[in-house]
């Protein structure tokens, strides 16, 4: 879980960004301060997994928050539900508080064998 310093926020009640969760619940924040969480979202509806480290990230092309996490398998894996599959989702407009798109896998892996717990994201 990573915090993300926003020095475009619109407010600085806004000015830094949080992912995390666990057992299957996903939660954005955001704080003045990076210390005080005050206000959160929940994020089941993506139907991310939540247990692996998560990345958070502000794509200027596509004036969206992007999110790398896990997802369940696809039906076409042969693993099932074995594999950490990676995956990312979106929010749907610039709000990060907002409403974020499902959980989609990148294809990055789909074999027993490449089972990375998560998804290093640089800018």
């Amino acid at each position: 879980t990573g915090i993300y310093l926003d020095e475009r926020a619109p407010t600085k009640a806004e000015r830094y960004k949080i992912v995390t969760g666990s057992n299957g619940k996903g939660v954005l924040a955001v704080s003045s301060d990076g210390l005080r969480w005050n206000r959160t979202q929940d994020l089941h509806y993506t139907h991310g997994r939540w247990d692996t480290p998560k990345n958070v990230q502000w794509d200027a092309v596509r004036n969206q928050w992007i999110l790398y996490d896990r997802s369940a398998p696809t039906t076409s894996e042969a693993q099932g539900g074995a594999l950490r599959v990676q995956a990312y989702t979106h929010s749907l407009t610039a709000d990060f508080m907002g409403e974020w798109a499902r959980t989609l896998p990148t294809g990055l892996n789909s074999s027993a064998d490449y089972q990375p717990d998560g998804l290093v994201v640089w800018q």
